[in-house]
C-alpha cells in the first residue's frame, strides 16, 4: 500500500475498484487539491457516490472535476475515459458531447435539476465513439456554506433496452407493414392516416403519399357519407371495438369507381393512461367470396325451386353423406316433415331388409366419390313400401374437389309391374314353347334316321337346316327360362372345385371344333382352382366367345387369355371386329338390350346372353365388364374370386 493510501481518511476506506482509485490518485495535482483540504460537504458527497450500488458521478467545483463509482465504472467501457476521468475537468473528459450537457450543467449550477429518460449522448469507448442511452438525473451539491458547488449525477445507461426496444418496434412495423391483411392506424380526433401496409393501400387503389398523414376522410373523400365516419366517431369516444363482418363500400380506386364488400375491424388504441388517441383498423375485401356466395344463393334458389315441381324424390347431402335438403315431392310421398328428417332421419322410410345393403353401397360412395345406382323400397306416408329408382352423383366445385351429392328418387311401381307381367309372359310362354319344341326335334330327328336309310339326301338337307334353326330356338327358349329364373331368384347353382385353366382349355376345344371361321388362340397358362358353379362359368365363356366370333366377320381370330389378379383369376376375350359405340358400352348387359342401328339387322338377337353372364359372374362375387372401340373390336373381362364365400 503507498503513501497516499496510509494517509487517506477513513471515508475511502471501501474496498472497491474506484475507492481503490480515489484512495491513491494524487489529487493535488487536481483542482480541489489535497484530502485534507476538502469541505466536510465534498467528503460526505464523495462517500455516498463510492458506497453506493446505483451508477452515480458527481462534478464538483469551478472545474468541475470528476468523482464517479463502481457501478458507473462499466458506462466508460474498455479502451476510453477510465480511469483517466477521475479527477479530470469535465471540460477536458466529455469533449464530444460537451454542447450536449454543458447546458444541463449550468441549470443545476443556476439552482434546477434536470430529468432524462433514454437521452442519447454518444461517448468515446472501447476505442470508439459510441451511441449510448442514459436515463439520468441531474441534482445540485453544496458546499458547507450551502452554496451550489458541483452536480451530483445519478444515472442508468439504458442503451441495451433502448436498442432492444428498437428492435422489436423494427420487427413489429415490418410485421404490421408485411400482413397478409390489410392493416392502417388512424390518429386523433380526425382520423390522420399514421400509416397503412401494402394491402390497405391496395384495398383503397391509393399510394402511400396520396394518403399519409392526412385525415382519412380528406385523403379519401369518397368513402364519406356512407356511415363510416359514424363508426370511427363512436369507437375513438367508447373506446369500444367494432367488428363486421360484411359491409359495402364505393370507392374510387385507380380512377375508377367501385362497390366493393369488406370484413373489418375498428380497435381503439390508447396509451398508458387509458386516453384513446387513434384507432387500428384491420381489413379483408371480401368482393369474390360475396359475390360467388350471392351466385350461389340465386343457383340453389333456382335450383330448389326446379326441385321442388319435378315429379322425383330429390335430396342434398353433404360431401360426407348428411343429408340437410330433400325437396317437397320427398315431404309429400313419405309424410315426414323437416325436423324429422335432419340427419339420419332418413333411415325411418327404409325397409329394414335392404337398409343394410344401401347403407353399405352408400358409404362406399362417400368413401370413393362413385356415383350410386341402385333399387330398393322406401315407404310412403300410407305405410306402403314402394320400389324406387336411385341415382346418386356427386358434385364438384372448381377446384376439382368433391362437396356435395345430389340424388333422385324415382317410383318405378308401375315398370316393376309392367316388368313382373312380362317375366310372367316370358315364363309361361317359354314353359308352353318347350314342350313342342322338344317333341318338334325329336319327330325331326327321327326324320333324318328314316331319311338317312332311305338315300333322300335333298329332304334330308332341309331337315337338318330346320334342326339348326330348332336348336336356335330351344336355345331362346332356355335363355328366357333362365332369365325368369334370376328374377324370382331359382337359378340353380351347383358349387365345386374345379381348375379353371382345364375348363378354359375344354371350353376353346369344343368352340373350335364348331367354328372353322376363326382360329381361338389360346394364351392360358395358369393354374387356377376356383369355387363356383363350373357349368354356370362354362356357359358364360361359351357365351362371350360365341359373341366375338358374332360379331367380328371381317376379322379370322379370337385371342382368350387369363391371369392370375389379386385374389382370383381374370380370364379376357378379344375380338378384332365391328367393336361397340362409346355410348353403348355401359349398356350392353342390360336386359333386352340392343344396340341401335345396322347392328340390330346385321347381328339379330334377344339381348339377353350377356344380361345371364352378368348375372352369373355376379353371385360368383366377381365382375364383367368391356373394353372396345368401334370399327377395332372389343375384349370382354370377367374375374372370379378364388372362394366367393370369403368376399
Amino acid at each position: 500500500m503507498n503513501k497516499a493510501s496510509l494517509s487517506a481518511p477513513c471515508f475511502l476506506s471501501g474496498s472497491g475498484e474506484m475507492e481503490e482509485l480515489t484512495r491513491t490518485l494524487d489529487w493535488s495535482q487536481t483542482p480541489v487539491g489535497k484530502f485534507e483540504e476538502w469541505p466536510i460537504s465534498l467528503r460526505t458527497i464523495v462517500s455516498v457516490v463510492l458506497s453506493s450500488k446505483f451508477p452515480m458521478f458527481l462534478w464538483w467545483g469551478e472545474e468541475l472535476t470528476q468523482f464517479y463509482n463502481d457501478a458507473y465504472r462499466p458506462s466508460l467501457g474498455n479502451e476510453g475515459k477510465h480511469p483517466t476521468a477521475l479527477g479530470q475537468k469535465g471540460k477536458d473528459c466529455w469533449p464530444e458531447i460537451w454542447p450536449v450537457i454543458y447546458p444541463l450543467i449550468q441549470q443545476v449550477l443556476a439552482g434546477g435539476s434536470t430529468w432524462s429518460e433514454n437521452q442519447l449522448i454518444p461517448i468515446y469507448r472501447n476505442g470508439h465513439l459510441e451511441d449510448v442511452y442514459w436515463t439520468f438525473c441531474y441534482s445540485p451539491a453544496r458546499n458547507d456554506e450551502g452554496i451550489i458547488n458541483g452536480v451530483l449525477v445519478t444515472c442508468t445507461e439504458t442503451t441495451k433496452q433502448v436498442l432492444t426496444e428498437k428492435h422489436l418496434k423494427k420487427q413489429l412495423s415490418n410485421l404490421f407493414l408485411q400482413a397478409p391483411v390489410a392493416l392502417c392506424i388512424f390518429r386523433g380526433e380526425n382520423h390522420m392516416i399514421e400509416v397503412a401496409n401494402e394491402r390497405m393501400l391496395e384495398l383503397w387503389g391509393k399510394n402511400a403519399a396520396e394518403v399519409l398523414n392526412k385525415p382519412l376522410f380528406e385523403a379519401m373523400p369518397d368513402a364519406g357519407n356512407q356511415g363510416y365516419e359514424q363508426l370511427l366517431d363512436e369507437v375513438y369516444k367508447t373506446g369500444k371495438r367494432f367488428i363486421a363482418d360484411e359491409l359495402r363500400i364505393t370507392l374510387v380506386r385507380h380512377g375508377k369507381s367501385e362497390g366493393i364488400f369488406v370484413k373489418f375491424v375498428y380497435e381503439p388504441l390508447r396509451e398508458e393512461d387509458g386516453t384513446i388517441t387513434g384507432i387500428m383498423a384491420l381489413a379483408d375485401e371480401i368482393t369474390e367470396q360475396v359475390l360467388a356466395r350471392k351466385e350461389s344463393e340465386e343457383v340453389r334458389e333456382r335450383f330448389e325451386t326446379l326441385a321442388n315441381n319435378i315429379p322425383n324424390l330429390a335430396w342434398i347431402a353433404n360431401a360426407d353423406g348428411y343429408i340437410f335438403w330433400f325437396n317437397n315431392r320427398w315431404y309429400e310421398y313419405t309424410g315426414t316433415t323437416p325436423q324429422e328428417m335432419i340427419g339420419w332421419g332418413w333411415k325411418s322410410v327404409h325397409d329394414p331388409s335392404t337398409f343394410p345393403s344401401v347403407l353399405e353401397n352408400w358409404q362406399y360412395s362417400i368413401q370413393t366419390g362413385k356415383p350410386l345406382e341402385m333399387v330398393f323400397p322406401l315407404k310412403g306416408a300410407d305405410n306402403v313400401f314402394r320400389p324406387f329408382l336411385t341415382r346418386v352423383v356427386p358434385i364438384y366445385n372448381n377446384q376439382g374437389k368433391l362437396i356435395r351429392w345430389l340424388g333422385t328418387n324415382t317410383d318405378i311401381t308401375k315398370q316393376k309391374e309392367v316388368e313382373r307381367m312380362k317375366d310372367n309372359f316370358l315364363s309361361i310362354a317359354s314353359h308352353e314353347l318347350k314342350t313342342p319344341v322338344t317333341t318338334i326335334k325329336a319327330y325331326g330327328q327321327i326324320a333324318e334316321s328314316m331319311l338317312e336309310a332311305n338315300g333322300d339326301t335333298q329332304t334330308l338337307g332341309m331337315i337338318k337346316k330346320m334342326g339348326a334353326q330348332i336348336n336356335k330356338l330351344n336355345n331362346l327358349i332356355d335363355g328366357f327360362l333362365d332369365i325368369t329364373k334370376i328374377q324370382k331368384g331359382t337359378f340353380i347353382y351347383n358349387d365345386e372345385v374345379f381348375n379353371m385353366k382345364e375348363l378354359l382349355q375344354e371350353v376353346v376345344a369344343d368352340m373350335q371344333s364348331i367354328n372353322k371361321t376363326h382360329e381361338i388362340e389360346s394364351a392360358v397358362v395358369h393354374e387356377a382352382f376356383v369355387f363356383g358353379d363350373k357349368n354356370k362359368i362354362s356357359q358364360v365363356l361359351n357365351n362371350l366367345i360365341s359373341n366375338a366370333i358374332k360379331y367380328s366377320p371381317g376379322a379370322n381370330r379370337i385371342i382368350v387369355d387369363s391371369e392370375i389378379q389379386k385374389d382370383g383369376v381374370q380370364v379376357s376375350v378379344r375380338d378384332f371386329g365391328i367393336g361397340i359405340p362409346e355410348d353403348e358400352v355401359d349398356h350392353v348387359f342390360e336386359q333386352f338390350y340392343r344396340i341401335e342401328g345396322n347392328y340390330q339387322n346385321n347381328f339379330p338377337g334377344m339381348g339377353i346372353g350377356l344380361y345371364i353372364c352378368a348375372e352369373i359372374i355376379k353371385r360368383h362375387r366377381g365382375k364383367i365388364w368391356v373394353d372396345s372401340i368401334e370399327g377395332k373390336g372389343s375384349i370382354f373381362y370377367v374375374w372370379l374370386p378364388f372362394d366367393f364365400r370369403l368376399s
